[in-house]
């Protein structure tokens, strides 16, 4: 990691979202399956997420979750608060 931190892009379950990971089991298979990609449908949650940057003495210094990456109605099942991105950087 660099002094000035680390982007990521993933995905989380978002602790209370409805069928979230069914939803992104659906989409991981979509995008994937048929590039012969292994899917563990292995989906943080934002929870789980916290704990992997505290174990590894990192820190949120910004934080996005809404990216408008699909055209309505596709945004309605899609868009839910699923996708996020973050800074993270040194304690």
């Amino acid at each position: 990691m660099s002094r000035g931190g680390l982007v990521l892009k993933d995905v989380t379950t978002g602790d209370s979202e409805f069928l979230a990971d069914l939803t992104l089991r659906g989409m991981d298979w979509l995008g994937n399956a048929r590039h012969d990609v292994p899917l563990p449908y292995n989906f943080f949650t934002r929870v789980q997420w916290q704990q992997a940057f505290d174990k590894l003495g990192v820190r949120e210094t910004e934080f996005r979750e809404r990216f408008g990456l699909y055209p309505w109605p596709a945004t309605l099942l899609f868009e839910r608060r699923m996708h996020f991105a973050c800074r993270v950087a040194p304690r």
